[in-house]
């Protein structure tokens, strides 16, 4: 292959969108590389921000209907996945009957391939966990209740 043919090769490779070439002909082999790393944008990585859970408190007297014996709820801040542990093999962050304290981890909701820890609110028993490990939560979705 003479000069003004790689030339040429090399022309076109630049004006090309290409990334990498090879052309073999007879005894000679040329290889042209573009460097795509340096052209690469990336994205921000999403940072977990500080999430506190709402809070909900019934009013028994307020209501029409029959009275419940259900107290404080924790309300979902986020839309997300709930997961009730860390990982599928260690035992849940909180179960029914459970005492908590204020700002123990209470389950971890997944939003945007970010984990967020669920804090308690306030310290009390857990009467009812809301929803199942895995289920997508939406926003002010209720996810614990607490005894009255």
């Amino acid at each position: 292959m003479d000069i003004k043919k790689i030339k040429e090769v090399m022309d076109l490779f630049s004006e090309s969108d290409l990334t990498a070439i090879e052309i073999a002909e007879k005894d000679t082999k040329i290889r042209l590389e573009r460097d795509v790393q340096g052209a690469t944008v990336l994205a921000p990585m999403p940072q977990a921000m500080p999430v506190q859970p709402v809070v909900e408190t019934t009013n028994a007297a307020a209501a029409n209907d029959a009275p419940s014996n259900k107290g404080k709820e924790v309300l979902s801040p986020l839309v997300g996945t709930f997961y009730s542990a860390a990982s599928p093999t260690d035992p849940p962050f909180a179960k029914v009957g459970q005492k908590v304290a204020e700002g123990e981890v209470l389950c971890i909701i997944e939003a945007m391939k970010v984990m967020n820890e669920i804090q308690a609110p306030f310290a009390g028993t857990i009467s009812k966990v809301c929803v199942e490990n895995g289920d997508v939560i939406a926003f002010d979705q209720p996810i614990f209740e607490f005894e009255a």
